[in-house]
């Protein structure tokens, strides 16, 4: 070969190798991390030594450390010794060796605390790391306080001081007696063995004790981040659990199981060093949940629990009973206790208790305002109590069946149970174990076998559940896009169909209330046919203990998981056949199956559960394997090799894929490669913390929230009509909708509930983030956007599942209501000068109309003897009864729109403010100064006139409180005398001896003015004379003109208004209303208290009720050049237009509740008469009269015009595109008046809205087009106020003012303001149909928009590998907690495509994971169950 050929071969070799090493830029650690990592390792290895401490720590830093570290292994050496040679029994060694080193650690700790209090005698500072690694340490002396704290630290709980000592006697006690080589004979190993295995046995007994010593080391198998003190316990439960087994086993050496275990037990015991190392064996916290949840699981047939307390209490009381059940009498009563127990076990009783008994109960049923449970509301049930008292109805009759099917089989056969059992019993007495094989054979014949347990009986049970099983396995599979995750559905085009059909349904709840009942048919008549297995001649050992638990098990496992357990018993009961055919009892392997029918069902049991976990384990190895291989990204030179090194060692590696499963173990796949270590056993959640206790939360999370409950409810669903298969703890499953990632995990089943845990996602992607989860679309895409008639007929590729070898595989869709998201930019469109026009004109049009609405909105208020109580329930947007269906978050406050239009009046305060509007003694409005642009069209009067009007005597009022009877406004403006001073007024008449009621008072405000905006504006017409009000607009046609605020309950003669005739009028209601049970008459009355006070005069009560708030037009900061110009543009025929369409809704508003309550008045006289045939009146004269009212639309004029000139500024000039959007976000340019406009809260609020109104209506106007008609102007402005929130969205702040500066406070509550939300996350929560928002993104320099709308979603879902989150999971907390490997680019973080290993460790939880959002355990049951919100609203 030439030189040339030779280079050319050597270029494509490298080549080949940089392709190879391309996507390793990542590193597995980084470098400076290594010899930290080292030194940690050796610690972890010597029990917590710390050999490696750097160039400058003292010889005898050592010499302590080893010293006191070999003598705890020395004495146990010495102590086993002389029980070999004799010197000592075997009872004498063990507890003198749990004495010296009893001892022996109390001394050493008791040294310490002498030596580290010599520092405060001395003068010395704590101990303190002096450098930034934390291996460098400083020492003072000998016998220095420094060096002792770091030998022998100190404990963080003083208790720890004692019971670490007494735990170092038990440990050293109990090692002697599992290490000691006699003992370990028992074994039948051979003496070398021993000698050896007790060798061993020491050294890891010194790495074990020396924790309790000299303090525990960093532990790579780290559940919680427990202290120090709770930690050194870890090592020492492991031997101790070992030299229990050991205790068991010599004790009870009848029982094979318990040999084998403790076996397996001596050969750990030699590798615990290594193991502590790997961090395979448990710390103590997740050691001990661990041990429960297993016993939970296989021992009590119970469920994985959602919490620690649950987890605790069920195990307590499950385990309690199991005792109970045992030492019952008689077979019978064993049977009636133990289905009774199962029963009561399976059911969710804490909630049940919490539900009934807190009234502070954690709100866990869900997340959204309308799932809120935690008090009643308006009197009536909380949604949660609801739910537990329907299912506390089903779980009753449910018990009373499931009794009487017990009674029904046992009850009958009492007596055969007798003889059976007293015959068995005599047997064992006399022969033993052989008696029972006697027994068995020989009932048959002395006792008739009931023909209810003859196999004929049993065979029509068992193959009713085979049949169901068989049934329900493939109603679930037609249900998915895939038959068994490879071939397409041809069926799943109907997929909605499918599971909204009535037969699917009725079949899914019966398999969650009527299958039971057949498995528990079958479980009793398979047991009691072989009912004297269960016979024991001693009563309260561990044998029956055993012989129960299968049984125990059995009859709960039926309940607990319905779908399961038809499963399993169809295997079983398909052996039970095969039994029969052909006895097996010479097969080695099936020899227990032939035993006891509960044994047989119990090892079918965890055999299925075994098997499971098995192939899910397999699986989830073959994935990392495969894609290390086949996926272009993930192949690497470590990655191949270590491929070649599980299929040379494929036998072990299957072994210890069996182990992990038996002993639920996750895989640690080392840094997610194809390395797999044996993760430490843990609870089946995962995580330590309670589930949805925290979360990177973001201004995403809102999204995830409103979404949660609609999206647990689906899942629910479709869980319980098998669409996702079968369900079983531990299951999770993926999410996908546009943007969004849901997670949901299984952490708990029952009877007919489940327990979800939801996470959400980021929303913001990174690099790796996209590159899964556009995989995830693509997956989806593959499996749901197939045209209908591929479903049918379609090549290989759409036939079979492409994306078979992953992690995910799709299940279905789900429709729930979320928001889709659209960004759009708004270049071209918001920087054009027609546009920036438009956003003017269009402000004038909104603004105009949301003055108006809110006038009436005012009016629009209810108060009753229960208007504290409503003030917390979430009202309707929009006081006009507007279809708001689409917003199912707000409840309605009444179902149809009643007005009342009585209020009491509020007790006045002396005082007044410039800026505030001023309210009077009954809530109107008073005006304390006048300006305008147009006045040459207003009319105005002063307060004198209308003082002189308006005073009456005392003798001639009526007082009731701070209410005042009516008033009728004066006839004519023509003797109001404009230079009268009302002071003077007041002065003369209390020198006549009149006394008057206040007219001349200073302006009055009650608690809660305009500027804390809490204040309540009463509306317009009172109940005691409003009634008439209007309907004498259209009789007084001559009238010529009404206070802002006052009504006109006038005489017939209009002309001849006296004293006298208000007294007759007064004297004539009092008469109409003594009958009455309504309250007292109450007017609204105008206070004028000033000369400078001015106010518009109108010519009819409903002006005077669609007028403007007088603060709004008082003190205005232009002249009156200024208004006069900026008036110019007010759009006349909108007003009109406008003015129409409000005043005739008030009108008719009014006229509904006024013939509402007089349908349930009783009386019959003459006054209520006449005002019943009033009310057929033509009510185009009332609105009419508002339209020919010149002084309401001059005051409209100078209100639109002083906020324009506030927004847009006096110039004439366009706004610019940064003014529109800081305008919008709530950014006001400031100038001089704008503080006159933000001391007045409500109306700023009005000024705002209707400024995102414009934009948006300009936005609209370029982009879909014009408005074609005032009416359809109309119609988009209400769709506007009752349907979209505009504002900003959560990323940008609003300036504007919180919730509280918005309502009108006390017992009148304005409707908008209460319901409208204030922010954007606010309106997600209230799911509002549509929300709008202006961005701008500074990096690219273009203006943006951000809209949500409402409606119903398709979310696709598939279920994810369990076992592969699991492992990466247990190597992220390896990673991150023991060897600290935090890099943010580090290998085991980058994006894997087939293991979504980014999109996993995301979903951790947090401090490892950051999901942006996490739920609470959500609980659903029936679903036919739960008290939703619809059902709260038909109440």
């Amino acid at each position: 070969m030439s030189g040339d050929e030779v280079q050319a071969s050597l270029n494509v070799q490298r080549a080949s190798f940089s392709r190879w090493q391309a996507s390793m830029e990542s590193p597995l650690v980084n470098d400076y991390k290594k010899p930290f990592i080292y030194r940690r390792i050796l610690e972890t290895f010597l029990g917590g030594l710390r050999l490696i401490l750097g160039d400058d720590v003292p010889f005898y830093v050592f010499l302590f450390q080893v010293l006191f570290f070999i003598v705890p292994p020395v004495m146990i050496s010495t102590f086993i010794s002389l029980h070999i040679r004799n010197a000592l029994s075997f009872s004498a060694s063990i507890f003198s060796c749990g004495a010296t080193i009893f001892i022996y650690a109390m001394i050493l700790q008791l040294l310490s605390l002498y030596l580290r209090s010599q520092k405060s005698k001395v003068g010395e500072i704590e101990q303190v790391h002096i450098a930034i690694d934390e291996e460098v340490l400083q020492f003072d002396s000998l016998f220095g306080p420094k060096t002792w704290s770091f030998i022998i630290p100190k404990k963080k709980f003083k208790l720890f001081f004692v019971i670490h000592p007494i735990l170092c006697g038990i440990l050293s006690a109990a090692s002697v007696f599992y290490l000691s080589p006699l003992e370990t004979q028992y074994l039948k190993v051979e003496w070398g063995w021993c000698i050896a295995f007790t060798g061993v046995g020491v050294a890891t007994y010194a790495v074990a004790i020396w924790p309790m010593i000299g303090g525990p080391p960093a532990e790579p198998a780290t559940f919680h981040p427990l202290s120090l003190d709770f930690l050194a316990l870890s090592r020492c439960s492991h031997i101790l659990t070992c030299v229990l087994v050991h205790y068991l086993a010599r004790t009870y050496s009848a029982v094979y199981w318990l040999y084998l275990l403790d076996c397996t037990c001596h050969v750990l015991f030699t590798g615990f060093t290594l193991l502590w190392v790997f961090g395979i064996l448990p710390p103590i916290d997740a050691y001990l949940f661990w041990i429960l949840e297993q016993w939970q699981v296989i021992a009590l047939g119970g469920s994985p629990c959602a919490t620690d307390r649950r987890l605790v209490l069920q195990c307590f009381f499950g385990t309690m009973t199991l005792f109970a059940v045992a030492v019952m009498p008689t077979y019978l009563a064993m049977v009636v206790v133990g289905s009774i127990r199962g029963y009561l076990l399976s059911i969710d009783i804490p909630w049940l208790i919490s539900s009934i008994f807190s009234h502070k109960v954690k709100i866990i049923t869900g997340i959204s305002g309308k799932y809120e449970e935690n008090r009643p509301i308006d009197g009536k049930t909380s949604l949660r109590r609801m739910t537990c008292s329907r299912e506390l109805v089903l779980y009753f009759c449910m018990f009373i069946l499931m009794l009487i099917l017990t009674l029904g089989i046992n009850l009958p056969h009492q007596q055969w149970y007798e003889n059976v059992q007293n015959y068995t019993k005599h047997k064992l007495e006399n022969n033993g174990n052989k008696g029972r094989a006697w027994a068995n054979v020989e009932i048959n014949y002395l006792f008739a076998t009931p023909s209810l347990f003859k196999h004929s009986t049993m065979n029509i049970v068992g193959g009713g559940v085979i049949l169901i099983a068989a049934v329900m396995l493939a109603v679930n599979e037609i249900q998915k896009v895939y038959i068994f995750g490879i071939l397409r559905n041809p069926v799943f085009i109907y997929h909605k169909e499918i599971q909204q059909s009535t037969i699917v349904y009725i079949f899914s709840q019966f398999l969650l209330i009527g299958a039971p009942y057949l498995c528990f048919l079958l479980v009793n008549l398979s047991i009691t046919a072989n009912m004297n297995t269960l016979v024991d001649e001693e009563k309260n050992t561990l044998m029956l203990l055993l012989k129960v638990i299968p049984f125990a098990r059995a009859v709960r496992y039926v309940w607990q998981f319905p779908h399961g357990s038809l499963i399993q018993l169809s295997i079983f009961y398909i052996i039970e056949i095969i039994i029969r055919q052909k006895p097996i009892n010479n097969i080695p392997v099936l020899s227990a199956l032939a035993y006891v029918p509960a044994t047989r069902i119990f090892l079918v049991s965890i055999a299925y559960l075994w098997m499971t976990r098995f192939l899910q384990r397999i699986w989830s190895v073959m994935l990392f394997m495969i894609t290390a291989m086949t996926d272009p990204k993930q192949r690497k030179i470590i990655s191949l090799f270590l491929v070649g090194f599980n299929i040379g060692i494929l036998p072990f590696l299957i072994v210890f894929l069996a182990f992990s499963a038996a002993v639920a173990a996750p895989l640690l796949p080392l840094f997610t490669l194809p390395l797999f270590l044996l993760g430490y056993p843990r609870p089946l959640r995962s995580w330590s913390y309670p589930i949805g206790r925290s979360a990177n939360s973001c201004e995403d999370s809102v999204y995830y929230e409103q979404l949660t409950p609609h999206i647990a409810f689906a899942v629910h669903s479709v869980v319980q009509s098998g669409s996702l298969g079968h369900v079983e703890p531990g299951e999770h499953f993926l999410l996908r909708w546009e943007d969004r990632l849901l997670w949901i995990q299984i952490v708990e089943c029952g009877l007919t509930h489940c327990y979800y845990s939801i996470k959400g996602l980021e929303l913001q992607e990174t690099s790796c983030h996209t590159a899964e989860a556009s995989r995830v679309d693509n997956i989806f895409s593959h499996a749901f956007d197939v045209p209908h008639s591929t479903h049918i007929s379609g090549g290989p590729s759409r036939t079979f599942n492409q994306d078979y070898l992953h992690t995910l595989t799709p299940l279905t869709k789900i429709s729930v209501i979320g928001y889709s998201d659209i960004r759009n930019v708004l270049t071209g469109v918001i920087d054009s000068l027609d546009t920036l026009k438009k956003v003017e004109d269009y402000f004038y049009k909104s603004l105009l109309w949301l003055l108006l609405d809110d006038a009436v909105q005012r009016s629009y208020t209810t108060v009753n003897e229960h208007s504290s109580e409503n003030l917390h329930r979430k009202l309707v947007y929009s006081a006009h009864s507007r279809n708001q269906d689409g917003i199912k978050s707000l409840p309605e406050v009444d179902k149809k729109a009643e007005v009342h239009f009585e209020v009491a009046i509020p007790k006045v305060t002396q005082g007044s403010a410039i800026n505030q509007d001023k309210i009077s003694s009954d809530g109107s409005r008073v005006s304390r100064t006048s300006q305008s642009g147009r006045s040459s069209r207003m009319a105005w009067v002063d307060g004198h006139s209308i003082a002189q009007r308006n005073i009456i005597p005392e003798e001639h009022v009526s007082h009731k409180g701070t209410s005042l009877t009516e008033v009728s406004p004066p006839a004519t403006i023509a003797s109001w005398d404009d230079d009268e001073d009302p002071l003077y007024v007041e002065k003369r008449g209390k020198e006549n001896g009149n006394m008057f009621i206040g007219l001349v008072d200073e302006a009055k405000n009650y608690p809660g003015s305009e500027k804390k905006e809490n204040s309540v504006f009463p509306p317009i017409l009172s109940k005691a004379h409003s009634e008439e009000g209007i309907e004498d607009a259209n009789d007084n046609k001559n009238q010529t003109s009404f206070l802002p605020g006052i009504l006109n309950d006038s005489s017939d003669d209009e002309e001849n208004l006296s004293v006298h005739s208000i007294n007759t009028k007064k004297s004539s209601l009092r008469k109409h209303h003594k009958n009455k049970d309504s309250r007292s008459a109450q007017v609204n009355l105008r206070v004028i208290s000033r000369a400078d006070v001015y106010s518009p005069v109108y010519n009819s009560p409903l002006s005077a009720g669609m007028a403007p708030l007088t603060a709004w037009y008082i003190d205005i900061p232009y002249d009156s050049e200024t208004l006069e110009s900026a008036q110019d543009r007010f759009p006349q025929s909108w007003y009109q237009f406008i003015l129409r369409f409000f005043s005739s809704k008030y009108v008719k508003a009014y006229t509904r509740a006024k013939s509402a309550r007089n349908k349930k008045s009783d009386n019959t006289d003459a006054d209520s008469q006449a005002s019943t045939s009033r009310q057929g009146q033509d009510e185009k004269d009332q609105v009419e009269k508002v339209l020919q009212d010149e002084a309401l639309e001059d005051t409209f004029r100078l209100v639109v015009a002083t906020c324009n000139l506030i927004i847009h500024g006096s110039d004439g000039l366009a706004p610019t595109p940064p003014q529109v959007y800081k305008t919008y976000n709530g950014e006001i340019p400031w100038s001089m008046a704008l503080d006159w406009l933000t001391n007045r809260t409500a109306l700023y609020q009005l000024v705002m809205k209707a400024y995102r109104f414009s934009v948006k209506l300009a936005l609209d106007h370029f982009l879909v087009g014009p408005p074609g008609s005032w009416l359809e102007l109309h119609e988009a402005m209400n769709d506007y106020a009752c349907h979209w929130f505009m504002g900003p969205d959560s990323k940008t702040a609003d300036t504007a003012s919180p919730r509280h500066q918005l309502a009108y406070a006390n017992s009148a509550v304005s409707l908008r303001h209460i319901a409208s939300p204030v922010t954007w996350s606010e309106a997600v929560i209230e799911e509002v149909p549509n929300l709008f928002s202006i961005g701008y993104n500074p990096i690219k320099g273009v203006y943006t928009s951000h809209m949500l709308t409402l409606g119903e979603a398709e979310v696709n879902i598939g279920r994810l590998s369990g076992e592969t989150v699991r492992a990466l999971w247990a190597s992220l907390s390896a990673e991150l907690l023991y060897l600290t490997n935090d890099d943010d680019e580090r290998y085991s973080i980058q994006a894997h495509p087939v293991l979504l290993r980014n999109l996993t460790i995301q979903a951790a939880d947090p401090p490892l994971g950051y999901p942006i959002y996490s739920s609470p355990p959500l609980r659903f049951a029936v679903p036919w169950l739960n008290a939703t919100f619809q059902t709260m609203k038909k109440q």
